[in-house]
């Protein structure tokens, strides 16, 4: 329960966004919180766990030609049994049909020790653009 734990268990959790090749969504869902609320940039409202599923699913079912997150160093701190991943990301891809898109974010992730597992669970993901609103999204 160290920042090496919460580094190692957020990008076991977070594969699927930090490997392009990797489209198992599970990985994340097994890392968040049954009880969480999850933010994203995209998405004007906060999201309980099956509304981030669906949401997870909405962008994996044929939306995208091709589509990457990009963090910028992230940092990693951990604190007795609660712990913190906070870092920008440029999210980029390319809409099945239609233009590109490319959004500049800040990610945090609110996390604590789970003492039956062992491993850190995701309380809080908060994806936010740095922009405050996007504007000339891509057509479609």
């Amino acid at each position: 329960m160290n920042q090496a734990t919460l580094e190692r268990d957020f990008r076991a959790g977070f594969a699927v966004f930090l490997d392009p090749e990797n489209d198992n969504t599970q990985q994340l869902l097994d890392f968040c919180s049954d009880d969480g609320t999850f933010v994203c940039d995209d998405v004007p409202f906060p999201l309980d766990k099956d509304g981030f599923a669906d949401h997870l699913a909405f962008h994996r079912d044929g939306l995208w030609d091709k589509r990457q997150w990009c963090p910028q160093p992230l940092k990693f701190m951990a604190k007795g049994g609660l712990g913190l991943v906070a870092g920008s990301y440029n999210d980029r891809g390319k809409p099945r049909d239609s233009g590109f898109r490319q959004r500049p974010g800040f990610c945090t992730v609110v996390c604590a020790w789970d003492k039956h597992t062992s491993k850190w669970v995701a309380l809080n993901v908060h994806m936010s653009p740095l922009l405050s609103q996007v504007l000339d999204a891509s057509p479609g």
